[in-house]
Protein backbone atom coordinates (compact mmCIF):
# COMPACT_ATOMS: atom_id res chain seq x y z
CA UNK A 1 0.00 0.00 0.00
CA UNK A 2 1.30 3.58 -0.85
CA UNK A 3 1.62 6.04 1.76
CA UNK A 4 -0.76 8.67 2.13
CA UNK A 5 -0.13 11.98 3.86
CA UNK A 6 -2.51 14.78 5.21
CA UNK A 7 -2.27 18.57 5.63
CA UNK A 8 -4.00 19.65 8.01
CA UNK A 9 -4.07 23.59 6.89
CA UNK A 10 -5.68 26.29 9.75
CA UNK A 11 -6.58 29.27 7.34
CA UNK A 12 -8.56 31.50 9.74
CA UNK A 13 -11.63 31.68 11.23
CA UNK A 14 -14.94 32.65 10.96
CA UNK A 15 -17.98 34.08 13.18
CA UNK A 16 -21.22 32.65 12.39
CA UNK A 17 -24.38 32.19 14.00
CA UNK A 18 -24.48 29.42 16.43
CA UNK A 19 -27.75 28.08 14.55
CA UNK A 20 -25.60 27.69 11.55
CA UNK A 21 -23.89 24.15 12.56
CA UNK A 22 -25.34 23.19 15.60
CA UNK A 23 -29.45 24.14 14.80
CA UNK A 24 -30.59 20.58 13.60
CA UNK A 25 -33.89 20.02 12.52
CA UNK A 26 -35.21 23.39 14.02
CA UNK A 27 -33.18 25.50 12.16
CA UNK A 28 -33.96 27.64 9.04
CA UNK A 29 -32.02 30.25 7.03
CA UNK A 30 -33.31 33.38 8.95
CA UNK A 31 -31.77 31.25 11.99
CA UNK A 32 -28.52 30.14 10.52
CA UNK A 33 -28.15 33.56 8.44
CA UNK A 34 -27.48 35.33 12.57
CA UNK A 35 -28.92 38.27 10.92
CA UNK A 36 -30.67 38.92 14.61
CA UNK A 37 -28.72 37.51 16.65
CA UNK A 38 -26.07 39.70 19.22
CA UNK A 39 -22.39 39.25 18.43
CA UNK A 40 -21.67 37.11 21.52
CA UNK A 41 -24.01 34.63 21.19
CA UNK A 42 -22.15 33.59 17.42
CA UNK A 43 -19.73 31.44 17.18
CA UNK A 44 -15.89 31.48 16.32
CA UNK A 45 -15.05 28.17 14.20
CA UNK A 46 -11.69 27.33 12.04
CA UNK A 47 -11.54 27.57 8.93
CA UNK A 48 -9.10 24.80 7.63
CA UNK A 49 -8.25 23.14 3.88
CA UNK A 50 -6.79 19.29 3.53
CA UNK A 51 -3.79 19.03 1.49
CA UNK A 52 -3.44 15.42 0.11
CA UNK A 53 -0.34 14.09 -0.92
CA UNK A 54 -1.12 10.30 -2.32
CA UNK A 55 -0.19 8.42 -5.53
CA UNK A 56 -2.80 9.94 -7.47
CA UNK A 57 -0.49 13.37 -7.06
CA UNK A 58 -1.80 16.17 -4.79
CA UNK A 59 -5.23 16.90 -4.39
CA UNK A 60 -6.26 20.84 -2.13
CA UNK A 61 -9.44 20.19 -0.45
CA UNK A 62 -11.17 23.41 0.39
CA UNK A 63 -9.23 26.45 0.05
CA UNK A 64 -10.62 28.74 3.24
CA UNK A 65 -10.27 32.58 2.66
CA UNK A 66 -8.56 34.80 0.29
CA UNK A 67 -5.86 37.46 2.12
CA UNK A 68 -7.99 40.08 0.78
CA UNK A 69 -10.29 39.18 3.81
CA UNK A 70 -8.00 40.44 6.31
CA UNK A 71 -5.01 42.17 4.79
CA UNK A 72 -3.26 42.97 7.71
CA UNK A 73 -4.36 39.52 9.73
CA UNK A 74 -6.55 41.30 11.84
CA UNK A 75 -10.52 41.43 11.81
CA UNK A 76 -11.35 44.26 8.98
CA UNK A 77 -14.62 45.20 8.23
CA UNK A 78 -14.38 47.06 5.25
CA UNK A 79 -12.32 44.90 3.47
CA UNK A 80 -14.63 41.61 3.94
CA UNK A 81 -17.43 43.67 2.81
CA UNK A 82 -15.17 44.67 -0.04
CA UNK A 83 -14.18 40.87 -0.52
CA UNK A 84 -17.55 39.18 0.06
CA UNK A 85 -19.16 41.68 -1.85
CA UNK A 86 -21.79 43.30 0.58
CA UNK A 87 -22.76 43.98 4.24
CA UNK A 88 -25.20 41.60 3.90
CA UNK A 89 -22.39 38.86 3.21
CA UNK A 90 -20.07 40.37 6.23
CA UNK A 91 -22.74 40.47 8.64
CA UNK A 92 -23.63 36.83 8.00
CA UNK A 93 -19.57 35.32 7.37
CA UNK A 94 -17.08 37.52 9.39
CA UNK A 95 -13.93 35.82 8.98
CA UNK A 96 -9.65 36.66 10.27
CA UNK A 97 -7.31 35.56 8.00
CA UNK A 98 -4.12 35.72 10.65
CA UNK A 99 -0.79 36.49 8.58
CA UNK A 100 1.33 34.04 6.73
CA UNK A 101 -1.94 31.54 7.14
CA UNK A 102 -4.15 32.27 3.53
CA UNK A 103 -3.82 29.18 1.56
CA UNK A 104 -1.55 30.02 -1.22
CA UNK A 105 0.97 31.41 1.65
CA UNK A 106 0.82 27.65 3.42
CA UNK A 107 1.27 26.42 0.12
CA UNK A 108 4.26 28.40 -0.72
CA UNK A 109 5.79 27.65 2.49
CA UNK A 110 5.72 24.08 1.62
CA UNK A 111 7.25 24.61 -1.45
CA UNK A 112 3.95 23.99 -3.49
CA UNK A 113 2.62 25.97 -6.31
CA UNK A 114 -0.64 26.12 -7.43
CA UNK A 115 0.16 24.48 -10.81
CA UNK A 116 1.62 21.56 -8.51
CA UNK A 117 -1.92 20.50 -7.76
CA UNK A 118 -3.87 17.97 -9.55
CA UNK A 119 -7.18 18.21 -8.16
CA UNK A 120 -9.02 21.04 -6.16
CA UNK A 121 -12.03 19.82 -4.16
CA UNK A 122 -14.64 22.24 -2.70
CA UNK A 123 -16.93 21.60 -0.54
Amino acid sequence: MSEIKIHILHTGKVCVASALPFGGDHCNIIKASGLFDKKEDRLWLPVSSYLIECPHGLILFDCGWHRNMSPEGIEDKEAQIKSLGSKLMYKVNQGVVPLRKAINEQLFDLGIKPQDLDLVLLS
